[in-house]
Formats: structure tokens, C-alpha cells, sequence
């Protein structure tokens, strides 16, 4: 089985768990489209990988909805 394949599988059932516990603002499930794991919205998130605050790369990715969960 493809490494993307199984990545997939597991954001599948980390997102269905997050919706069931009530930790999801959305119920927006990935899908996997040769290889490539995506969500509907998804846009640009190249800021995660920069080297700047947390609390600045969770806002942005807040404000652009890649982010689908509540921090508790």
C-alpha cells in the first residue's frame, strides 16, 4: 500500500474522531487524488514550515480555514 494511501486513512479517521468528540469546527474530510492529500478550501500552507510563532502560524492558518479544529 502506498505511503500516501495510508497517511490518508489516517487523517480520514483523526478527522472522524475530532467531528465525533466535538473538537472540529467543520466536518470537512480529505480526499486523495494521485497521491495528493487534500481538503475542499485547502489553500496555501507553506507558513507552518517557516520559522516564525506559533501563535502567528496558527492565526493565519485560522483566518484562511486550514485549520479545522479547536484548541483546547
Amino acid at each position: 500500500m502506498p505511503g500516501s494511501v495510508i497517511i490518508f486513512r489516517q487523517i480520514e479517521k483523526i478527522t472522524a474522531k475530532l467531528i465525533e468528540i466535538g473538537l472540529s469546527t467543520q466536518q470537512n474530510f480529505p480526499s486523495n487524488q494521485y497521491g495528493h492529500i487534500t481538503y475542499s478550501g485547502m489553500q496555501d500552507v507553506s507558513i507552518a514550515m517557516k520559522n516564525i510563532a506559533y501563535e502567528e502560524i496558527y492565526k493565519k492558518l485560522e483566518e484562511t480555514k486550514n485549520i479545522q479544529y479547536q484548541n483546547a
